[in-house]
């Protein structure tokens, strides 16, 4: 626990600063009310004093008259019974008669009072009541008494302090204290246990503030798991186009060869239908690559202009024959929909893949709903959805009445080969593809879905502005002649002897070489010329993009043609080709690569 709350140091400020304020306070208003009580003794005093001139002077001139001593003691004694009074004297006209006290003290005010006695019609003088007053006594008992109601003050004020300080750390600060616990025992991989504090009462700010941290911890913990999971997807899409490299390179010899065989080499109808099996299964194979370079986000799109309303009820027919008739497929446009910007491959790829997805979830009968809307994100509804911000975006929505899925199941279903179904049934691939063509178009995927209730898989992407035009495909020339010399330079020896052979068998002139020294060596013969090299990207020695230049120093005229396993955009981004170099992905067949030299070397050249 944070020793700033073992020891309560945030009570003590607190309540030692609300002290000294109220001290500081108690002492101005005692001083405030000292000076009022200060004047109002004075004003007190002075008519004390003229009653006793009044109350004394009518006896003390009888007395004087007569002469009667014992009653002018007994009078002047009465005076010496107040404090203030310092010194009394009475006087006749010529003479003290009597005193006490002591006279001329400094500081005190004098006041003589004459006395008269009437005689024969007139008033004779007969002496004078002298008397000084003494103020400082009652300034003294007016500190005295504010002394004493400030010193009752300040242990009153100590009194509220402590019980105050004790109130204090029940009320607040232990329950801060076990907040500061709880956070620094927190662990963000397991945070289910919410901060409860022991409290009777259940509507004050410690609360709104117990409340603002739980929806911080439940927002943190879903970050968190959100966050894990794009790490994880990203690791795996990292391993995903590593394995689909080597994979196209294999599927690169099967398919060559195979295609070889079928065209000449194999003369047995049985053969020849093994022969096709194999192609088959490497075509399947070679979809597979696509489908992982796809949830990579390594495979070269071509996005433009897209209204998912009518690519949607262009597919809707087809869809409908790959869910069947006891699934029913419907269909709820938005109205004036906004454009996204895609590939419309990837995005028939995309809806087809959860189409099938919920037709697999659906035992029997059952309905799929695919609609479309246009959405307006605010940041509360980004909150959810990590790497997506506030702004204008398309949904598509692909929702069924299907099984559903528990949590567990929510967490894995775009990893890679995760599949519920059988062995055998399934590459687990669709998802993760989905996953990888929304991340790659700068979209958002959220999967809703409990079992027993059905699954709603709901994609964003971007509200497009631009004014692309979709294009029309461009048709490929026909096969070139079989004329010129073709270098084919790969440091794999089975790619070198593949290519080679369709090249060959197509009627080239095909010198090969197995890396990039090999390949200048070649170019440097006297009276070597050659139309095109086929060249592989990624090589030990060096790449295409250092190749190139020094091949064009022997052969300024030639032609260039790279191929590669990895995708064109993974390598035009590490810098190895321009993005206006001709590039060939592997797999490639006889065919397809007939049809990329003709498009560097034309039959008419």
């Amino acid at each position: 626990m944070p020793a700033i709350l073992t020891r309560n140091r945030i009570g003590t400020r607190l309540i030692w600063k609300a002290a000294l304020l109220s001290l500081l306070f108690s002492v101005a208003f005692s001083a405030i009310h000292l000076a009022i009580e200060y004047n109002r003794s004075l004003d007190s005093l002075d008519h004390t004093v003229k009653i006793l001139e009044t109350a004394h002077v009518n006896t003390i001139t009888a007395a004087l008259w007569s002469f009667d001593r014992e009653q002018i003691a007994s009078q002047l004694d009465e005076f010496s019974q107040y404090p203030f009074i310092s010194y009394a004297a009475i006087e006749s006209r010529t003479a003290v008669v009597s005193e006490w006290g002591t006279r001329g003290k400094p500081g005190v005010e004098v006041r003589t009072v004459p006395m008269a006695m009437a005689y024969n019609g007139r008033m004779v003088p007969v002496g004078n009541l002298h008397l000084e007053i003494d103020r400082s006594s009652v300034l003294q008992g007016t500190l005295v008494s504010a002394a004493v109601t400030l010193a009752f003050q300040a242990v009153t004020i100590a009194i509220v302090v402590l019980v105050a300080l004790k109130l204090f750390e029940r009320e607040v600060t232990r329950h801060l204290a076990a907040a500061a616990s709880y956070c620094s025992s927190l662990d963000i991989t397991r945070m289910n246990s919410p901060l409860d504090l022991d409290k009777e009462r259940r509507d004050d700010e410690l609360d709104a503030l117990v409340d603002a941290f739980n929806q911080m911890r439940e927002s943190l913990s879903v970050a968190y798991q959100q966050l894990n999971q794009a790490q994880k997807m990203e690791a795996v899409g990292r391993l995903a186009g590593g394995v689909a490299h080597d994979y196209n390179n294999k599927l690169t010899v099967i398919l060559g060869y195979a295609q070889l065989l079928r065209q000449g080499g194999v003369v047995d109808d049985e053969a020849r239908e093994q022969v096709g099996e194999i192609i088959r299964a490497a075509e399947h194979s070679r979809d597979i690559t696509s489908q992982l370079l796809a949830f990579s986000r390594s495979q070269r799109v071509m996005p433009v202009r897209v209204d998912l309303n009518r690519l949607v009820e262009r597919a809707q027919k087809s869809l409908g024959r790959l869910i069947g008739e006891e699934v029913t497929l419907r269909f709820s446009p938005g109205r004036e929909l906004w454009s996204v910007r895609m590939d419309p491959t990837q995005a028939d790829q995309l809806l087809m893949n959860l189409v099938l997805n919920a037709r697999d979830a659906i035992a029997g009968h059952g309905s799929v709903l695919i609609a479309t809307e246009n959405v307006v994100l605010d940041a509360a509804a980004c909150g959810p959805n990590p790497g997506i911000t506030p702004g204008e975006y398309v949904r598509l929505t692909v929702s069924d009445t299907g099984c559903g899925m528990d949590r567990e199941t929510l967490e894995h279903i775009f990893e890679p080969f995760f599949s519920t179904k059988e062995p055998g049934k399934g590459t687990g691939l669709g998802l993760a593809t989905v996953y990888g063509i929304v991340r790659q178009n700068g979209g958002a995927i959220q999967v809703q879905s409990e079992p027993g209730k059905g699954s709603v898989f709901s994609i964003y992407f971007p509200r497009f502005q631009g004014g692309d035009r979709v294009p029309e495909p461009a048709s490929l020339p026909r096969a070139a002649a079989a004329t010129g010399t073709i270098l084919v330079v790969d440091d794999d020896e089975a790619i070198l002897g593949i290519t080679a052979s369709m090249l060959r068998h197509g009627g080239f002139t095909v010198l090969a070489a197995g890396g990039a020294q090999e390949a200048i060596d070649i170019c440097r013969r006297p009276g070597m010329a050659i139309d095109l090299i086929l060249t592989d990207v990624i090589m030990p020695d060096m790449n295409a993009g250092a190749l190139i230049p020094l091949v064009r120093e022997h052969q300024p005229g030639v032609k260039v043609l790279c191929m590669s396993g990895h995708p064109a955009d993974v390598i035009e981004q590490r810098g190895m080709i321009g993005d206006d170099m001709p590039f060939l992905r592997k797999p490639f067949s006889p065919d397809v690569l007939r049809e990329k030299i003709a498009l560097l070397l034309p039959a008419d050249r």
